[in-house]
Order: structure tokens, then C-alpha cells, then sequence
């Protein structure tokens, strides 16, 4: 007979057996004859993890006093993208906060299971300016003007190992962001960073043509991210990622349109990066 290391067994020859809860399980074989009989285990043979859930959250800074820096309304019309795709595929919003209402807070600085912001989701979609000298991403607005210093802006010390509890993948619809190597110190469970090294302009049919590539022809993130802002740039604009490994990179896809690679263990601080002319 079969034991599956939950509790359950079977006296079939080739049996099936569902896992119902997340767990490494011992699973073991025992012959019985008139001689006796034989049991061989097999130690943390079957490894079932939890599925990833799909849960994502957005944060839109669009509205700027200073006219050239205005984005209005393309963030609006970007997340409403974004919602519309994600819905009809079962995704649950977690939150969308835009302008004064994206705040720090949103992209998890704070340590605690009240205060994950953005790691309380599986994707989270940002979109606004990005500044790679002066911090990670634009999220605090002065009186609605173009930010002052550098203490308007989001700094990768703020989020530091903070990316460590649900979320898998973050797009940073903005400028310049991903190719501050800061970033990598804030990926813990956080797979993959997308996102540009290079300014750009706002074009609402990004998340259109990526999640396209995604989940109708279910292409890697990496490669439905590389076919989408080729797509929509055609430019001299860099987009570019950042992965935790190679093997979360070349395997990730969102949930439901193929393998999600498992967490990196043990973590290192290395990650894997890479840019390319749209």
C-alpha cells in the first residue's frame, strides 16, 4: 500500500493522490506476501507549495501643477487598462491610490503585516516619473508641483529588504528607475522588477500589449515585456528588468499561463539585469 504523508493511502498499483495544504510530504511503499513484508520511503519526495494568488494593487502619480511635467490623464487611462485586463482574468484589486492619495506607504517601507503596502500583492503597477538620481520612484507630490529635493521622493534605502512577504512582480511605468542597482537590496520574495533605464513618454497601450503577450500567447514575463515596450516604444528608449535569478527570469509567467518559478533560497543580494533599445 501507498502512504502519501498527509494521512492518506492507497492500495492501488499506479495511484493519484491531490494534496490539499502546501507542505513537503514523506512518501512511502509497503509490499506485503507470506514471507512478510517491505516498506521503502521516499523522504521529502513530493514538495507542494501554495498557489500564487492573483491579487494586484496600482499606484498612479499623473497630476503636476508644473505643466511639463503634467501625465494627466494617461495614468488614469493606463490603470483603467491595467483593471479592465486583470478583472476579466479573476484577478482582486488590493488597491489603487493616485496623486496625493500614493504615498510611501503604498510601496511598503514599513516592517509588520499592517504596513506591506505593495507586498500585500502578487503584481503592483506603477505609473508616473521616475528619476534615477534623485530615488526609486515619484510618489509624494508638494502642493501638486514637481518635487523640490530629494526628500519628495521614494529612496531605495526606504524599501530595503521590505519586498519580502507576497509580492512577485512589480511594473514601473516610469523613467529610469530599474537601472538604479539599489533596487535589487529591496527584492526578497519579490521576483522580477519591470520597467525602463531611460526616459519615455506615457503610452496607455503598454500594459495593453504586455499582458496581450502574457496571457493570450503566454510568454514569459520577461519576453511579453520585451515584445511589449518593442512594440509600443519602436525608439531609442531603454527598457529594461531586473530578476532575482536567471532561472526566475527565464521561467516566470503570470499564474494560469505557466510555470511560476519557486522562491529564491537561500537569498543573496545577487540579481540579474538587463536593458534593451525599444
Amino acid at each position: 500500500s501507498w502512504s502519501f504523508g498527509d494521512g492518506n493511502t492507497s492500495t492501488e498499483q499506479n495511484p493519484s493522490h491531490e494534496y490539499t495544504e502546501a507542505g513537503t510530504y514523506n512518501v512511502s511503499l509497503t509490499v506485503e506476501n507470506a514471507g512478510g513484508s517491505d516498506t521503502e520511503e521516499k523522504a521529502g519526495y513530493v514538495e507542494v507549495t501554495e498557489p500564487v494568488a492573483l491579487t494586484y494593487s496600482m499606484t498612479n502619480s499623473e497630476t503636476y501643477r508644473l505643466v511639463t511635467a503634467n501625465l494627466s490623464p494617461s495614468g488614469t487611462l493606463t490603470c483603467e487598462n491595467v483593471s479592465a485586463i486583470l478583472a476579466a482574468e479573476g484577478w482582486t484589486q488590493t488597491f489603487y491610490h493616485s496623486d496625493l492619495n500614493a504615498t510611501e506607504e503604498d510601496f511598503g517601507i514599513y516592517d509588520g503585516p499592517a504596513n506591506q503596502g505593495l507586498d500585500e500583492s502578487t503584481l503592483h503597477y506603477h505609473f508616473g516619473h521616475g528619476d534615477r538620481s534623485n530615488g526609486l520612484a515619484l510618489v509624494k507630490l508638494v502642493d501638486g508641483q514637481w518635487p523640490l529635493n530629494e526628500t519628495d521622493y521614494l529612496e531605495p534605502l526606504q524599501v530595503s529588504g521590505k519586498w519580502d512577504y507576497k509580492n512577485k512582480w512589480i511594473i514601473f511605468d516610469a523613467c529610469e528607475l530599474v537601472g538604479d542597482q539599489r533596487c535589487k537590496n529591496a527584492m526578497v520574495t519579490t521576483h522580477g522588477i519591470l520597467g525602463f533605464n531611460s526616459t519615455k513618454l506615457p503610452d496607455t497601450q503598454l500594459p495593453v500589449q504586455f499582458f496581450y503577450y502574457a496571457m493570450d500567447e503566454d510568454e514569459t514575463i520577461v519576453n511579453a515585456w520585451i515584445d511589449a515596450t518593442t512594440e509600443v516604444y519602436g525608439s531609442d528608449r531603454s527598457a529594461a528588468y531586473r530578476f532575482d535569478n536567471e532561472f526566475q527570469r527565464d521561467h516566470d509567467h503570470l499564474p494560469g499561463h505557466g510555470d511560476v518559478a519557486p522562491e529564491e533560497y537561500p537569498h543573496d543580494s545577487a540579481t540579474v539585469y538587463w536593458q534593451w533599445t525599444c
